[in-house]
């Protein structure tokens, strides 16, 4: 079996749960696209689109020691969209299926997101928050980053079965 990733694990489980689609698919006003690190930067919804979620692997060190067996990731979310209440709901509808409100510490713990069985926890890294508009570009929206970490076993990452 191949090696796993979270970021793409992400964007699989974002498309299952119809938050998002592939970024190859035909433009919806209602699906965002989603997409991973792209080479240009952060894209603008295309016609016909009206948000697009970029997802960014910062491959940050955790800032506790964590287990051996253990790896931790942190993702960046960004939504940009032409409209700011959307744009804030798609955060909210994301950071919901990320974290849990019944926990202490916000941790949603052991769970599946697709091959990734279990992820032992995640949550928000840091908080949605908006980002500055750039000036090289005509049209105007609203973009909004947060950040999740999550950890999973080095085992399930190399797609080996768990326990």
């Amino acid at each position: 079996m191949a090696d796993l990733s979270v970021v793409d694990e992400l964007r699989d489980y974002l498309i299952a749960q119809n938050i998002g689609q592939a970024q190859d698919a035909t433009p919806s006003l209602t699906v965002p696209s989603v997409w991973i690190s792209p080479l240009d930067g952060i894209p603008l919804p295309r016609t016909g689109e009206n948000q697009t979620v970029t997802l960014r692997d910062t491959r940050l060190q955790a800032a506790a020691t964590v287990e051996a067996w253990l790896e931790e990731t942190f993702i960046d979310v960004i939504v940009r969209s032409r409209s700011e209440p959307e744009g804030q709901f798609l955060h909210r509808a994301i950071r919901g299926l990320l974290i849990s409100q019944s926990d202490a510490a916000g941790m949603k713990r052991m769970w599946a997101m697709g091959a990734l069985n279990p992820v032992e926890y995640s949550g928000e890294w840091r908080g949605e928050q908006p980002l500055p508009a750039p000036t090289d570009r005509d049209v105007t929206t609203y973009d909004r980053v947060a950040s999740y970490r999550f950890g999973v076993r080095r085992k399930i990452l190399a797609g080996l079965p768990y326990p």
